[in-house]
């Protein structure tokens, strides 16, 4: 191609992204002017503030995929989505971290200066391939979908949007951080981060409050829905994993445990993620996989200390079970490379080691009464009982080498479900022992959600060759897990806030 056609091609794509980027950038002085103007019209503003800084974290991770030369197999699109926007969220909460210890007046400079650069930046494309993706390009797992499809991921995000629940009364920050962390479990660096992302709301009391209930809500709960879409990719076809989304979103109980606790959308959900990232690891063929997964421990550790000791157990896991096949070299790599996240996570915990002295193991009926309280918010959720049977069975004969056609004839990846069932019985496991906190809130329903998509799924092999069957079986479903989602009673409580 021409250099004077290439420029041009640069040149549009950086005038469009400049306009764009500049624009959501100046979302912070049009929210300020919004002041007295109620959560009807402060609260969409702040969203859009939240989605671009989603959207810049995704874009940091990209590059530093690029510049790390860090590449990598995926089961699903979504995956390298989840696995970008939480690397350019921890980077940017290290940058942050370093931020924290400047001056007020001095920061707002590093603030406006840092988002000023890296637009310019993201927007000069620095190689073509740049200028032929688009956000849709990083979507491509829902580039076909069937109609049916396409209407419950509507109902996924209209119910996401719906189900805000009632935020916090309070104005003082101080006050607001003992309501989002009762237990005071997390770091300061974690509300440092917190404080700076959201600094152009400083001065302005009850935008700022309202952008950190709305961070807690969004970020937690879309890393939650998109990492269980993708750990349910692993088991299940498109269109079951969809279907699993919905039926998590039009459960009673997820509104119910964000108006109990709404810190449970972070903390609470930390399990799906680093379980997810077990599988991703393992996925990935890449010995820089433990990069993300160093980072993710120190997450981990920041926002409840009794996770720093999932680490240990990942790297026993990967380097004597999960990677057994690997080269001694190649398992030595991934663990230099999770030796930057290990050393963070270490001076995370020893930082936070008072919180840690609250230890208080949870019993085996404590469990039974969370799982029966998930079930009764959601009549789909009894299918998790058979779901167990039949992982069991599954494992059963694989194990043992029996003879069961029913089961046999069941195709899911039996190597990426025993991954799945030891990490599930060592968290529990580790919940008995150490800390309750582990398997409580958002824990507890996505494991009984995805456990009630297994006989879904059974069915839906059963009947491969009946296709307009299986669409009737899955509009039941649709329409079952919509019946008891209780939307009069989101609305209700969303209509109250926008008052």
């Amino acid at each position: 191609m021409e250099k004077s056609k290439v420029f041009k091609l640069k040149s549009k794509f950086f005038i469009y992204r400049v306009i764009s980027y500049f624009s959501f950038l100046l979302i912070p002085i049009w929210a300020t002017k919004l002041e007295g103007a109620g959560m009807a019209l402060q609260m969409p503003t702040t969203l859009l503030y939240i989605f671009f800084m989603v959207g810049q974290w995704f874009l940091l991770g990209k590059e530093i995929d690029y510049r790390l030369k860090i590449y990598f197999h995926v089961n699903s699109s979504i995956d390298r989505v989840i696995y970008r926007i939480l690397l350019g969220k921890l980077t940017m909460l290290l940058y942050f971290g370093l931020l924290g210890l400047l001056a007020p007046s001095v920061l707002k400079y590093f603030f406006w200066g840092t988002w000023l650069l890296l637009g310019l930046f993201y927007s000069w494309p620095t190689r073509g391939k740049i200028i032929r993706e688009s956000l849709v390009s990083n979507f491509t797992e829902f580039r076909f979908l069937s109609y049916l499809e396409k209407t419950v991921v509507v109902l996924c995000i209209l119910l996401f949007l719906i189900s805000i629940p009632k935020f916090p009364g309070l104005v003082n920050v101080e006050a607001l951080k003992l309501v989002l962390d009762p237990h005071e479990k997390m770091a300061q660096l974690f509300w440092n981060f917190m404080h700076i992302t959201y600094f152009p709301f400083y001065k302005y009391p009850l935008i700022y409050k309202t952008a950190w209930n709305l961070h807690f809500y969004c970020i937690g709960l879309i890393i939650l829905v998109l990492t269980f879409y993708s750990l349910s990719r692993y088991f299940f076809f498109r269109r079951v994993s969809i279907l699993g989304i919905f039926a998590l979103l039009s459960s009673w109980s997820y509104p119910k445990l964000l108006a109990l606790n709404l810190h449970w959308a972070i903390t609470s959900t930390f399990l799906v993620t680093w379980i997810w990232a077990i599988l991703w690891a393992t996925q990935s063929r890449t010995y820089r996989c433990g990069f993300f997964l160093g980072l993710l421990s120190f997450w981990g550790t920041l926002i409840n200390p009794s996770y720093f000791f999932l680490m240990p157990i990942q790297i026993f896991l990967l380097y004597f079970i999960f990677f057994r096949n690997q080269t001694t070299w190649f398992k030595v790599q991934v663990l230099k490379y999770m030796s930057i996240g290990a050393g963070l996570s270490l001076m995370a915990f020893i930082s936070r080691l008072e919180s840690f002295l609250w230890i208080e193991g949870i019993g085996i009926q404590d469990i039974f009464s969370q799982v029966m309280n998930a079930i009764k918010g959601k009549a789909f959720f009894l299918l998790s009982l058979f779901g167990i049977i039949l992982i069991s069975l599954k494992l059963y004969v694989e194990i043992f080498k029996k003879n069961y056609a029913f089961i046999q004839d069941w195709r899911i990846d039996v190597v990426k479900l025993k991954e799945f069932s030891i990490c599930i019985f060592i968290v529990t496991s580790f919940s008995f022992f150490f800390d309750s906190l582990l398997f409580y809130g958002f824990s507890v329903l996505w494991l009984v959600c995805l456990l009630s998509l297994v006989p879904v799924e059974w069915i839906f092999q059963s009947l491969a060759r009946l296709h307009s069957k299986r669409n009737l079986i899955y509009g039941i479903y649709i329409l079952v897990c919509l019946l008891d989602s209780h939307i009069e009673g989101r609305l209700k409580i969303l209509m109250g806030i926008l008052r």
